[in-house]
């Protein structure tokens, strides 16, 4: 296995952490009476709940995996980075929102 691939995989399981973490950290969130202001992930909740959630975040993982599938090797890591950053992004603000609150 190539360093790059490697480094894809470590990409990947942060993808799923970091959308794990944020459905935990939103299903939190929302017990603390805050409101979700994704409106597409607001439907879904009120949809399906938490299922809703987590069908948002498998169809995205789908959606990637599609799209690695088309992308050459020397820019795989390009996906799940694409993945991560919003990820991420909605794991820290989520936590500052909720320690805001809850502080």
């Amino acid at each position: 296995m190539t360093a790059a691939r490697a480094r894809e995989r470590e990409l990947w399981f942060v993808v799923f952490a970091a959308m794990l973490v944020d459905v935990t950290l939103t299903v939190h969130g929302l017990t603390l009476g805050l409101t979700e202001l994704n409106p597409i992930a607001r439907a879904a909740i009120d949809a399906a709940g938490v299922l809703g959630l987590y069908a948002i975040k498998v169809g995205a993982l789908f959606v990637g995996g599609c799209c690695r599938l088309v992308v050459d090797d020397r820019y795989g890591v390009v996906v799940p980075v694409g993945l991560a950053v919003p990820s991420l992004a909605a794991v820290l603000i989520n936590t500052v929102v909720i320690a805001y609150i809850t502080v």
